[in-house]
């Protein structure tokens, strides 16, 4: 699955209350956060780039698993992928 049906697909179940989708959404989340975490030290500005849009749109789905990670690869990533990534996120 590409980044941008992932995408797509999470927006598509952000229904709350669904068993069967909050579960479909913690794969597209951890599916997001390996893409993210294998990218992170790519010093690309068009791969950090990607990095802070699928980080930012994880945030408003799910701020815990992004913060989470914002918080563990934060030394890792490029001052602008960490700005946009939390610009979702309140006191990030």
């Amino acid at each position: 699955m590409t980044p941008e049906a992932a995408i797509a697909q999470l927006r598509s179940r952000a229904l709350p209350g669904r068993d069967a989708d909050m579960a479909a959404n913690h794969k597209i989340a951890r599916r997001y956060l390996g893409w993210a975490a294998s990218y992170v030290d790519d010093r690309d500005w068009f791969i950090q780039k990607a990095v802070a849009w699928w980080l930012s749109d994880l945030s408003k789905h799910d701020t815990l698993r992004t913060r989470q990670f914002l918080n563990e690869y934060d030394a890792r990533m490029k001052p602008f992928t960490r700005r946009e990534a939390g610009k979702c996120l309140n006191n990030y």
